[in-house]
Protein backbone atom coordinates (compact mmCIF):
# COMPACT_ATOMS: atom_id res chain seq x y z
CA UNK A 1 0.00 0.00 0.00
CA UNK A 2 1.27 3.43 -1.31
CA UNK A 3 2.07 5.79 2.06
CA UNK A 4 0.08 9.45 1.15
CA UNK A 5 2.33 12.48 2.44
CA UNK A 6 0.99 15.72 3.02
CA UNK A 7 2.66 18.48 1.13
CA UNK A 8 4.62 21.12 3.68
CA UNK A 9 2.45 23.43 4.82
CA UNK A 10 3.37 26.93 7.46
CA UNK A 11 1.61 27.18 10.23
CA UNK A 12 -0.47 30.83 10.55
CA UNK A 13 -0.86 31.64 14.39
CA UNK A 14 -2.77 34.76 16.05
CA UNK A 15 -0.50 36.64 17.26
CA UNK A 16 -2.55 37.50 20.67
CA UNK A 17 -3.15 34.04 21.63
CA UNK A 18 -0.30 31.95 19.88
CA UNK A 19 -3.34 29.84 18.35
CA UNK A 20 -2.66 28.10 14.61
CA UNK A 21 -5.31 29.27 13.22
CA UNK A 22 -4.67 27.52 10.00
CA UNK A 23 -1.84 26.24 8.03
CA UNK A 24 -1.25 27.50 4.44
CA UNK A 25 0.92 25.10 1.68
CA UNK A 26 4.65 26.29 0.86
CA UNK A 27 5.15 27.34 -2.49
CA UNK A 28 7.73 26.25 -5.02
CA UNK A 29 9.93 28.69 -6.66
CA UNK A 30 7.64 28.62 -9.88
CA UNK A 31 4.10 28.29 -7.53
CA UNK A 32 5.84 31.79 -5.65
CA UNK A 33 6.33 33.30 -9.52
CA UNK A 34 3.28 32.60 -10.41
CA UNK A 35 1.69 34.39 -7.72
CA UNK A 36 3.56 37.67 -7.65
CA UNK A 37 2.95 37.90 -11.36
CA UNK A 38 -0.64 37.91 -10.83
CA UNK A 39 -0.56 40.20 -7.98
CA UNK A 40 1.39 42.60 -10.12
CA UNK A 41 -0.90 42.50 -12.36
CA UNK A 42 -3.60 42.86 -10.30
CA UNK A 43 -2.53 45.65 -8.00
CA UNK A 44 -2.99 48.66 -10.57
CA UNK A 45 -6.92 47.69 -10.54
CA UNK A 46 -7.00 47.23 -7.12
CA UNK A 47 -5.44 51.05 -6.93
CA UNK A 48 -8.31 52.57 -9.82
CA UNK A 49 -11.12 51.54 -7.31
CA UNK A 50 -10.14 54.54 -5.45
CA UNK A 51 -9.74 54.94 -1.41
CA UNK A 52 -13.27 54.95 -0.63
CA UNK A 53 -14.24 51.25 -2.63
CA UNK A 54 -11.13 49.28 -0.97
CA UNK A 55 -12.03 48.82 2.48
CA UNK A 56 -15.32 47.80 1.05
CA UNK A 57 -14.19 45.35 -0.94
CA UNK A 58 -12.04 44.30 2.07
CA UNK A 59 -15.17 44.10 4.37
CA UNK A 60 -16.86 41.60 1.59
CA UNK A 61 -13.77 39.34 1.52
CA UNK A 62 -13.54 39.35 5.43
CA UNK A 63 -17.15 38.56 5.57
CA UNK A 64 -17.09 35.42 3.05
CA UNK A 65 -13.80 34.19 4.96
CA UNK A 66 -15.55 34.41 7.77
CA UNK A 67 -19.20 32.49 6.20
CA UNK A 68 -16.62 29.94 4.81
CA UNK A 69 -14.43 29.23 8.11
CA UNK A 70 -15.82 31.15 11.37
CA UNK A 71 -14.86 34.78 13.12
CA UNK A 72 -12.03 36.42 11.56
CA UNK A 73 -8.78 36.03 13.80
CA UNK A 74 -8.72 38.99 16.43
CA UNK A 75 -5.65 41.94 15.45
CA UNK A 76 -2.51 41.74 17.84
CA UNK A 77 -4.44 44.38 20.14
CA UNK A 78 -6.83 41.81 20.50
CA UNK A 79 -9.67 43.08 18.91
CA UNK A 80 -11.12 42.62 14.67
CA UNK A 81 -10.22 45.41 12.58
CA UNK A 82 -12.24 47.74 10.80
CA UNK A 83 -9.68 50.23 9.97
CA UNK A 84 -11.56 53.31 8.16
CA UNK A 85 -15.22 51.73 7.94
CA UNK A 86 -17.84 53.45 9.63
CA UNK A 87 -20.93 51.85 10.74
CA UNK A 88 -22.65 52.14 7.31
CA UNK A 89 -19.85 51.12 5.04
CA UNK A 90 -19.55 48.15 7.10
Amino acid sequence: MATVREAPAIAVENPATSQTITTVPVFDAEQDAAAARRAREAQPRWESMGSPYRPRRTMMVRRLFEALYGPAPATEAGRAATPGLTPAQR
